[in-house]
């Protein structure tokens, strides 16, 4: 996966409209697993273009990220089986 320091800000703005919403997230954040060594790396990965792109992170740790992926991610799962 390219650093995120040597994205262009298109390839950065393509990223970060999948990241609009909690689904989304989720659903890019899976897409993007396997090209990370670890879980944390992805989802740092994927905040950081949040950031750069809207101004915000889109979760303010890996620790809450992670809670509501607990929370919300079985919704999200139920959705995309069905």
């Amino acid at each position: 996966m390219k650093p995120v320091e040597e994205l262009t800000y298109q390839e950065k703005l393509q990223i970060a409209l999948k990241l609009k919403d909690t689904a989304a997230f989720f659903a890019t954040y899976f897409s993007y697993l396997s090209k990370f060594e670890t879980q944390k790396a992805c989802f740092l990965y994927l905040n950081e273009i949040h950031e750069e792109i809207y101004g915000v992170e889109k979760y303010s740790s890996y620790g809450t990220f992670r809670q509501v992926m607990y929370r919300d991610g079985k919704k999200y799962l139920k959705r995309k089986t069905k």
